[in-house]
């Protein structure tokens, strides 16, 4: 689940009527996207979902380049508010934030499947559109950074793409891929439990 513009959205769920078209054309590509577990969709299967013309949907979203950049830009965001919210929360450098953070990440994708996979598409940061998006893509890894950056004696600190953060994400990435990809053959309990454990277990960096 999650919010667009101030409505309450489930991915998967009947719309009533088309008093929010945008918000129902977002639901109806999530769920193709799930569906399908790509990016892979076009404008007219999606209006048809819809019960609307395709120059209904393009009243909306110019292209289906837009309409990715609207979807990745809301997933991004929302990640880097649930990161936020972890770490008003939580003490720097403590090892229960890392944990929060990664489990946060993973469940995220679990249930933002749709999102998820558009978030980190390769094709994503090759649009033009890109640039509109950018800034919010890059304060949810800004968010991992920070919690893994400890200052130094003289209160400087490492920033940038660290091994400690390239380790850190690529663990919570891979976890969160193995699930999508249905790799594991756990239900989602059993899964999640062996998340805990990996993130209760200590990283080695070299």
């Amino acid at each position: 689940m999650y919010t667009f513009k101030g409505a309450t959205v489930k991915s998967g769920s009947k719309p009533y009527h088309h008093g929010d078209l945008k918000t129902e054309l977002i639901q109806a590509t999530l769920k193709a996207i799930e569906n399908r577990g790509q990016v892979e969709f076009n404008l007219r299967e999606i209006a048809k979902d819809c019960g609307v013309s395709v120059a209904a949907v393009y009243r909306h979203f110019a292209s289906k380049n837009q309409l990715l950049i609207e979807l990745a830009g809301l997933g991004f965001s929302e990640l880097a508010q649930t990161y936020q919210a972890i770490m008003s929360k939580t003490e720097t450098a403590n090892p229960e934030r890392l944990q929060a953070l990664g489990k946060a990440y993973v469940l995220f994708a679990i249930e933002n499947e749709g999102l998820f996979r558009v978030m980190f598409c390769r094709e994503l940061c090759k649009l033009p559109e890109f640039e509109q998006i950018a800034e919010i893509a890059e304060q949810s890894l800004t968010r991992l950074q920070e919690a893994l950056t400890e200052k130094k004696a003289d209160n400087s600190c490492t920033t940038g793409l660290t091994a400690p953060v390239l380790a850190a994400w690529a663990r919570v990435h891979g976890l969160a891929f193995l699930w999508l990809d249905q790799n594991t053959g756990l239900n989602k309990t059993q899964f999640l439990q062996q998340v805990d454990a990996i993130l209760a277990c200590p990283e080695k960096t070299a």
